[in-house]
């Protein structure tokens, strides 16, 4: 069993439509069901030669716009190397309704 070093180096929001307020965005950051933290590093253990990435943002209000994404990589393919995965959060009422903004996640790799 061997593991790889992971750091969610940032977690940006692109919101111009209106979809959430500034200090209302959550996000959730998973790989191989380990949680990360904006700017953490964690080791993660590599199963199956593969890395899975589970993202989760959301603008939290009355009734919650969310949007996630699940991801799986071999860790040969990301092995010293950066990413950036975007999730992408669509409002759901409102005058904005359908207005959609883009959460991205990126990520170093060792």
């Amino acid at each position: 069993m061997s593991n790889a070093m992971v750091k969610l180096t940032s977690v940006k929001v692109n919101d111009p439509n209106h979809v959430g307020q500034a200090r209302e965005w959550y996000y959730v950051a998973n790989i191989n069901n380990i949680g990360i933290k904006s700017t953490e590093e964690k080791s993660v253990i590599i199963v199956n030669d593969e890395l899975s990435f589970y993202l989760e943002a959301y603008e939290k209000d009355k009734v919650i716009d969310k949007g996630t994404l699940s991801k799986k990589y071999k860790y040969i393919d990301l092995q010293n190397k950066s990413i950036k995965l975007d999730v992408i959060v669509t409002e759901n009422r409102g005058q904005y309704a359908g207005n959609k903004a883009t959460v991205s996640f990126s990520f170093e790799i060792r």
